[in-house]
């Protein structure tokens, strides 16, 4: 169901020629008019090759043209040794993966381990979610995909080192309890959607680096409408309800007068339930910024 695109928790190319940037100017960027000033909204994916580097100049401008950086949460707090611990430990369970989750999930479960030459077993102790963050983020990083060249964790150093204020609309905290606090119906329905992502050629993490390079916002958008449509419930408290909470801390900040650059998950600000969306009815228009000629 293709929800990687959310993921700071569970979020390429094989070639080590560079690409020297994206394909297209304005990747997943629009601009927001409020309190005075421009701010900046743009889509992330949070685990990235380094030939994505240097990025599209639009989105240097954007930055450029900002003063303060706006994330889906702490990423300082998300690499804390004591987060990532009791992540591991609420992963896990005692009943055994099979006794959580039906046969033919489970036999899909081992098919995808050994497509990514795992042993078969290693879901075996952890529960469906924790299994689903696992085998993703694994062939992610298999495809040369790393944490350290998404887009968060990029402006999050500069921010730093250019001793801009960063803020976040949600706790470390917040994310972890999104995973750990799952019933087993939704976790069933993350590995399922998982395992389909990772069986199909068109959202393995070449296709899903090219739409984002290509600035393809109508592929993700439905591809958002079928994850929608077959996982209601996942949909919901993953994407659409988490865009809704971020609402009042994220329209205040734009009423502001400080220029922010907003970084989130590229899913989060494509189709109706989006954070875009979301923003008219606040009396924010945000506008896509077109790439230069």
């Amino acid at each position: 169901m293709r929800l990687r695109w959310l993921l700071p928790l569970g979020w390429l190319l094989a070639s080590t020629t560079p690409s020297h940037g994206a394909d297209v100017d304005a990747p997943f960027l629009w601009k927001v008019a409020g309190g005075g000033t421009t701010h900046y909204l743009l889509g992330s994916m949070h685990l990235m090759p380094g030939s994505a580097y240097p990025l599209p100049a639009s989105i240097e401008r954007a930055y450029a043209q900002t003063r303060g950086l706006i994330l889906e949460t702490d990423p300082a707090a998300l690499e804390a040794p004591e987060l990532q611990a009791r992540m591991v430990d609420a992963g896990v369970t005692g009943r055994g993966l099979l006794r959580e989750i039906d046969a033919e999930l489970y036999a899909r479960v081992r098919r995808q381990a050994e497509a990514s030459d795992l042993p078969p077993t290693v879901c075996d102790r952890f529960k469906a979610w924790f299994c689903a963050l696992s085998l993703t983020l694994y062939e992610f990083q298999r495809a040369g995909m790393e944490p350290r060249f998404g887009l968060d964790q990029h402006f999050y150093r500069r921010a730093l080192a250019d001793r801009r204020t960063v803020s976040w609309l949600e706790e470390a905290d917040t994310q972890f309890q999104l995973f750990s606090n799952m019933d087993a119906k939704i976790s069933a329905q993350f590995l399922a959607s998982s395992l389909d992502d990772l069986s199909q050629e068109q959202w393995k993490p070449r296709a899903l680096l090219e739409v984002w390079r290509n600035n393809d916002s109508p592929a993700l958008a439905a591809l958002l409408v079928s994850t929608k449509d077959e996982f209601p419930q996942t949909y919901a408290r993953l994407l659409a309800d988490r865009n809704r909470a971020w609402m009042h801390t994220l329209v205040d900040r734009l009423q502001g007068r400080t220029p922010q650059l907003v970084v989130v998950g590229a899913a989060h600000l494509v189709g109706p339930d989006s954070v875009v969306a979301m923003l008219q009815g606040h009396g924010l228009t945000a506008q896509r910024v077109d790439p230069t000629p």
